[in-house]
């Protein structure tokens, strides 16, 4: 209980608010309020009789007294002394030392393993009160993270700006620099690891990350392309989603499966979409073989597993192919048009990149750059992509670089095929193209039995051979273009020719490639 002094002399300061807060020990808090600014603060009874002497028997809240400009010289002043002394110099030199960070970051461990220090820091945290009553923070025990913060961090607008500032400070060349020195550091990676094991050894973390996990967008873009091939084909199927639950049929048992394909008369198709990096993991292989004995000792006859690998998606028609097989399909129905229902426009890569992902024999719009899109009630039926020439196309029959475009890309829809429908795609986006660009350099590789049919009725000249490259076959006879695998092996860290013996490709040099020119008056 406070004695009948001290009452006295905080009666001035306390809130009004319950009874319980203001009986108590010496050493305990007690709400009071600002006289500058009003506002309730919960301070420790010593702190109060202290700061309200040093104020001529006012109180003020620590923004308030920041904000006084006696304070804050004051404070400067104090501070700049005690920077002038040497003393003070090396011990805040031996504190930022690296020899001393491990002894005090150990030193931090050893305390808050103790279960004394560990419930006397959470409960000094845990849940404080404002003079209303009404809860200010519940704050979690291992992180130290307020509810207010995770209601912020679910708002759509919050995450928006955290992410803009996360761009910000990215494109900061020195940030980004020491970032990615400690990213590569052996070390420092070794650390990150450590750390990780450590945490995910607690439940109550792993519960944390699967509720998080829940929460984020669970399909990839392998999915996305075998969905939209599905579709395409106007095959049923269950699916998982990005913006809400999956689709039940995909839960069978504890395992979720991408994608499921009912079929007549045969078990019912569950279908696999594996990523190069992730599902090569010691431990991703091992779940994944546990998730296939499931299915094959309990419903046996019932359900029947197939798999689609990540470079599987880099050939198109590969997919198509494989889902025609398994599903018993032979023949795509085209659907008739008239060109006058055609509108031919400029359009954006997130447009085009599924119709090429899926349709177009080097799966993938290339170096980007003008792009055209043709579409049917709003629906993309095909398009047309013209990008700065490579470097070994010196060639440019006297024309600057800056007035020379390639027309890299020309994909069609298969069921949108139409006689002359290419070539007038091609005409009408270099109507809409813009007239600084004098010369259009087009190719057609003969190894695919492009032999350049459509730019000659484009109005295309032939104006020369290039000698065969080497390419990539495997033993169905399906190809890849060297860029493809070798990107597809960069990104999983190995060497182009282990990626290519560890996929069955073989090296193989293809047939040559015939250039064709268009000048623009």
């Amino acid at each position: 209980m406070l004695s009948a002094k001290q009452n006295t002399r905080l009666q001035p300061y306390l809130c009004q608010i319950s009874d319980d807060l203001v009986d108590a020990k010496k050493s305990d808090s007690v709400h009071i309020c600002c006289k500058s600014c009003g506002s309730a603060n919960l301070v420790k009874i010593d702190s109060i009789l202290v700061r309200s002497r040093q104020n001529g028997g006012l109180f003020e809240c620590k923004k308030c007294r920041c904000n006084n400009p006696v304070f804050k010289n004051k404070l400067s002043s104090l501070i700049k002394d005690r920077w002038r002394s040497g003393t003070y110099k090396s011990d805040v030199a031996l504190r930022r030392s690296a020899c001393l960070k491990p002894v005090l970051s150990e030193r931090s461990r050893l305390l808050w393993r103790r279960p004394g220090f560990r419930d006397k820091v959470v409960s000094s945290i845990d849940r404080t009160k404002i003079a209303n009553g009404t809860k200010l923070a519940m704050v979690s025990k291992k992180a130290g993270i307020s509810l207010h913060s995770r209601e912020m961090w679910g708002k759509p607008g919050h995450r928006q700006k955290m992410a803009n500032l996360a761009v910000e400070r990215w494109q900061n060349e020195s940030y980004r620099n020491k970032t990615l020195v400690a990213m590569r550091d052996p070390s420092s990676r070794a650390k990150i690891s450590e750390s990780a094991k450590r945490s995910w050894q607690n439940i109550n973390y792993r519960q944390q990350r699967a509720e998080f996990n829940s929460r984020i967008p669970r399909t990839s873009s392998i999915q996305e392309t075998l969905y939209s091939t599905l579709d395409d084909l106007k095959i049923q199927h269950f699916r998982e989603y990005k913006d809400k639950p999956s689709d039940p049929q995909c839960v069978i048992g504890p395992y979720t499966f991408d994608c499921v394909i009912p079929r007549s008369g045969r078990p019912t198709l569950l279908i696999e979409c594996q990523g190069e990096y992730w599902h090569r993991l010691e431990n991703n292989r091992e779940r994944d073989e546990r998730k296939a004995a499931y299915i094959n000792n309990n419903f046996s006859g019932l359900y029947e597993i197939k798999y689609l690998w990540e470079h599987e998606f880099q050939n198109v028609g590969k997919i198509t192919e494989a889902l025609k097989y398994w599903l018993n399909l032979h023949k795509i129905e085209l659907i008739g048009f008239n060109f006058s229902e055609v509108s031919v426009r400029k359009c954006q890569a997130h447009e085009c990149d599924m119709l090429l992902a899926k349709y177009h024999y080097l799966a993938g719009p290339g170096r980007y750059g003008i792009m055209f899109g043709a579409f049917l009630k709003d629906e993309l039926i095909g398009c047309c992509i013209f990008s700065p020439t490579l470097r070994q196309n010196i060639d440019t029959l006297g024309f600057n670089a800056e007035e020379v475009r390639e027309l890299s890309r020309l994909c069609i829809h298969p069921r949108y095929q139409k006689y002359n429908f290419a070539s007038w795609l091609i005409s009408q986006s270099l109507k809409q193209l813009d007239k600084k660009y004098k010369l259009i350099i087009a190719y057609s590789d003969t190894t695919f039995n492009h032999l350049g049919s459509v730019y000659k009725a484009s109005n295309f000249t032939k104006d020369k051979t290039i000698r065969p490259d080497y390419w990539y076959v495997d033993a169905n006879g399906w190809v890849m273009h060297k860029k493809t695998l070798y990107n597809s092996a960069k990104k999983i860290r190995m060497a182009e020719s282990e990626y290519a013996r560890l996929h069955g490709y073989s090296k193989v040099f293809g047939k040559e490639k015939f250039r064709y020119v268009f000048k623009r008056a």
